[in-house]
């Protein structure tokens, strides 16, 4: 079948750029829609993607699985729920609002159902499950590139008119051309380039030269270009480069080529730019996109003015922008004046010691004593061997972050600013000192917990309506590889009052009960705050329409119980009547029947019940209440169900890799615990390092969820790079399950080899 186009605009991590400058070009009729993942075509079966409002909506099952992503759809309320690596997502057919771990964003289209078929929009599903995306309007075809995957064609430009050089080298051995995917200035240093979809590492050779040839929209193809020298780190992922290869395949000289134009500041907050062009063209600072401050620092967040000028470093081929400048050097070379700002960057001298010094650290400390959220900064002081080259890493991630020797001797120090998505959990800091090809390592005692994410909220109760006047509360979240829930607010808006109500806060829930008869109407406001501050806010209504003589049943349980635990149960009523409890099982049957409650004060009723080992699980408790005048027995039930734990949790199991195997890539551990039990799985590198040093590294901990039926798996873990010199290295892999009383269990362990 063919359709009608209609004018489409996706706006992706990298922003492309056409000749012309910063618009999108119309479109015209042309066939149907095709979507390629990684330059693979993705199959919607029997249902084409539909263009709906100017945007492209697809069968979900299929992106969604072409991500990489889990996916699954609940009948009863409509709603596809999406997970890939830390990202959830939630989508409700025929709503225009989604969660993205746990915060709410609007669509410019709802998911909806056509042929049968549930459709999703694609732009804003493939963007929140960490794809980038284009749009090429003359094949009427859409470009994914999801983790690992190649860089989609975009609308290709004329290939540049090579400009002669100073710094071209006759006679080189070999030269390569790629796009950057990491510069790794430490020793020894490295830069990964993508050529033709593969990535490739290459060493970088002693006293290689880093060029940047820039050409602007004032640079005609007659004149030469400005050719700048520049530090190794300067280079930014996604730039062209051509690499020249000496006789031992290393670098010697790297020339990038890029475009500067300049654009001027609608909005800038946080991680996102918004331009003042006609499309309202927005970047986010991230993986794909690099933020140069007026300093001249890359930074993770934007701290910039409605109509400032930056400048738009553009790739010449792809025409994608990689980087956004605000320094005014950058500004000038883009609007083709000369910058007064120096701009070939100092490279720091690597200091040298003697031969005889020997490598030691003494001690590795840093300053978190709470969990840190981002814009927090971690100061980190190493002890060790005076005049060395000194490094710390956070995470596998998190990885040479430097340190300097204060003016005490031996005494080293280094600052990180956390940022957006640099989730670790308890992890620990390795310090690295290194001289004249020698590294030695040592860990901090205490672990260091960066989040960044807001807790998520998964259920809140009661709902619809609701036969009592104070019912029961409960607001379930989890902050799962995060610092845990710590603090919550709750307010109540009913009879066009709003007022606070006391809460209590467990590993998993924010539980209250009103402070006032409630009475129709009634909407309740919570926010929830983990350990290192993050919040999420969750609201939700039901109706209050007491009935009978029985207005309240609550109980004191606001966590989960253990058996030997007392819980009160609290019943309102009419004064002077007969009251007491039942209590039942999730499937309704009888436990506990008629236990008494006293009438404690005019209409208010207490009762107790010590829990058994018979009743770990899911517990209702039932009120019970006989009118004094009347005899007329009226019933209720709490709101909240009573959980209670049985035994420990035992340890879990692990069943992929096998025990004393071969360490996988990449590295995911599978296994079986307690249904929906929380699994906390750690690794740990040793061996000898120098062959009479000890060498162990803490690599980092996952929290994952088991599902229903018990099976859990982590997201791949990044192993990180180790230090030269290490020996008969082994990895240690270490599960325990967690119940809701915050329980550990003992460890399940297997050893792994590379």
């Amino acid at each position: 079948m063919r359709t009608k186009k209609r004018t489409f605009a996706l706006c992706a991590a990298a922003v492309t750029v056409g000749l012309s400058g910063l618009g999108a070009p119309s479109v015209q009729a042309q066939d149907a829609i095709t979507v390629l993942n990684n330059g693979q075509a993705i199959n919607f079966g029997a249902v084409p993607p539909q263009m709906v409002s100017g945007r492209v909506l697809v069968p979900l099952r299929s992106v969604f699985e072409a991500l990489g992503a889990q996916v699954d759809y609940v009948a009863a309320t409509r709603t596809v729920m999406a997970a890939r690596d830390t990202t959830t997502l939630q989508l409700t057919i025929g709503s225009n609002r989604a969660i993205v771990n746990g915060q709410v964003q609007i669509l410019d289209v709802p998911a909806q159902v056509r042929l049968g078929s549930t459709l999703v929009p694609l732009r804003f599903v493939s963007q929140a499950l960490g794809a980038q995306v284009n749009w090429d309007p003359a094949s009427q075809t859409v470009y994914i590139t999801s983790e690992q995957g190649t860089p989609p064609p975009f609308i290709p430009q004329p290939t540049p008119i090579p400009v002669p050089s100073p710094y071209d080298t006759p006679g080189s051995a070999n030269s390569v051309n790629g796009t950057v995917v990491k510069v790794d200035g430490n020793p020894p240093p490295t830069i990964l380039l993508r050529e033709n979809g593969a990535i490739r590492t290459y060493e970088i050779a002693n006293n290689a030269l880093v060029y940047r040839r820039v050409s602007t929209s004032q640079t005609s193809a007659s004149q030469p270009a400005s050719v700048l020298k520049i530090d190794l780190t300067d280079l930014a992922p996604g730039e062209e480069v051509r690499a020249l290869l000496d006789n031992n395949n290393q670098v010697s000289q790297i020339v990038a080529s890029s475009t500067l134009l300049t654009a001027r500041v609608q909005f800038a907050g946080g991680s996102q730019i918004v331009l003042d062009d006609q499309r309202g063209t927005t970047f986010n600072i991230g993986p794909n996109l690099r933020f140069i401050d007026a300093q001249g620092k890359s930074v993770a967040t934007a701290s910039l003015q409605p109509g400032e000028t930056v400048a738009l470093f553009i790739t010449p081929t792809t025409r994608a922008i990689y980087q956004v400048s605000a320094q005014a050097a950058d500004i000038a070379r883009a609007q083709g004046q000369t910058p007064t700002v120096p701009t070939v960057p100092t490279v720091p001298t690597v200091p040298v010691v003697p031969p005889t010094a020997a490598l030691a650290i003494q001690a590795v400390q840093h300053d978190a004593q709470n969990p840190l959220k981002a814009g927090d900064i971690l100061t980190v002081t190493v002890r060790g061997t005076p005049k060395m080259l000194g490094f710390f890493d956070i995470s596998p991630r998190l990885t040479r972050l430097r340190l300097t020797e204060t003016t005490t001797a031996g005494v080293y120090t280094g600052n990180y600013t956390v940022r957006n998505a640099d989730d670790v959990l308890e992890s620990r800091i390795t310090a690295h000192l290194t001289n004249n090809g020698q590294e030695v390592t040592a860990q901090s005692q205490q672990g260091v917990t960066l989040d960044t994410l807001a807790p998520r909220v998964t259920f809140a109760q009661p709902r619809g309506e609701v036969p009592l006047a104070k019912p029961n509360i409960m607001v379930y979240a989890n902050d799962l590889n995060g610092s845990g829930l710590g603090t919550a607010q709750m307010t109540i808006t009913n009879g066009g009052e709003t007022f606070e109500v006391p809460v209590a806060v467990s590993p998993e829930a924010v539980s209250a009960v009103p402070t006032r008869d409630l009475s129709g109407p009634v909407t309740v406001n919570v926010t929830i705050a983990d350990k290192a501050g993050n919040t999420v806010t969750n609201r939700f209504d039901f109706t209050a329409r007491p009935t009978g003589a029985i207005t309240s049943v609550s109980h004191s349980a606001t966590r989960p119980l253990q058996v030997g635990e007392t819980i009160t149960i609290e019943m309102r009523a009419q004064p002077r009547g007969r009251a007491s409890f039942d209590v039942q099982d999730a499937n309704n049957r009888l436990i506990a029947q008629s236990v008494p409650m006293t009438e404690i004060e005019e209409g208010r009723y207490q009762g107790t019940y010590l829990m058994q080992t018979r009743d770990a699980g899911d517990l209702q408790i039932v009120g019970r209440f006989v009118e004094a005048l009347t005899g007329k027995t009226t019933t209720a039930n709490a709101t909240t169900m009573v959980q209670v734990l049985g035994t420990a949790p035992g340890a879990p199991t692990i069943t992929q890799p096998a025990d004393n195997g071969q360490l996988p890539a990449p590295l995911v551990i599978r296994g079986r615990a307690a249904p929906n039990a929380t699994v906390e799985v750690s690794v740990q590198a040793s061996g000898s390092q120098f062959i009479i040093l000890r060498y162990e590294a803490e690599l980092g901990t996952q929290q994952v969820k088991a599902d229903a039926n018990g099976n859990w798996a982590t997201t791949p873990i990044d192993l990180g790079k180790v230090p030269g010199g290490v020996r008969n290295l082994s990895y240690t892999i270490t599960a325990a399950q967690i119940d809701a009383a915050n329980r550990r269990s003992e460890a399940a362990t297997i050893t792994l080899r590379p």
